[in-house]
């Protein structure tokens, strides 16, 4: 493995719908031992992550929506398979927000899913190898939405797709394990855990 693909840089609300998709695969006992162990790796950086965003949404709309929509999370020394694993995982948010889709009419939240539907999907072909760019990282093709739009806040106290603060299924925070990741604006220069 390259050093290249020793890191992954995502969206921070990419990440949020990673860990939940993550937290409700293992839950329901559909998960690897692998995917147990890359969720455990990350677990430490999700909780602290889901804590500020929480506190975020509690106290300043402005800095929630920046830090959910705006900055990245960059994943370091991500193990043999970690992509793979990740791309499953995001195919299966692809597949539930089509699903959400199919069932709304609200225009807006027509809108926000199909954002999240079109730039998961380019971050899964790119996990795959099918973009330029390693994922995450400038010269990643972004949708066509995102290019005329630019980066899209989240509405006032909403999380992705409108839907509230960034939630943990079922509330409980786990055992922690360790994890080297950092938060980072996009294009500055990123505090990176080792």
């Amino acid at each position: 493995m390259t050093a290249a693909e020793k890191t992954l840089t995502l969206d921070v609300w990419q990440f949020v719908r990673l860990m939940v998709r993550m937290e409700e695969t293992l839950q329901a006992g559909d998960g690897s031992s692998a995917l147990r162990q890359l969720y455990e790796r990350w677990e430490d950086l999700w909780v602290d992550l889901d804590a500020r965003l929480v506190d975020l949404g509690r106290t300043d709309m402005d800095a929630f929506a920046d830090l959910m929509m705006e900055q990245e999370v960059v994943l370091e020394d991500v193990p043999p398979g970690a992509y793979a694993l990740v791309a499953d995982e995001l195919e299966k948010v692809t597949a539930e927000l089509k699903r959400t889709l199919s069932h709304t009419e609200d225009p807006a939240q027509v809108e926000d899913l199909s954002f999240e539907r079109d730039e998961i999907s380019l971050t899964v072909r790119a996990l795959r190898g099918g973009a330029k760019g390693a994922p995450g990282k400038p010269g990643r093709p972004k949708s066509d939405a995102a290019a005329s739009k630019g980066r899209r806040k989240a509405p006032a106290g909403k999380g992705p797709a409108g839907k509230g603060p960034a939630k943990r299924p079922g509330g409980e925070r786990a055992a922690r394990a360790g994890a080297k990741a950092a938060t980072k604006r996009p294009g500055g220069g990123p505090p990176r855990g080792r």
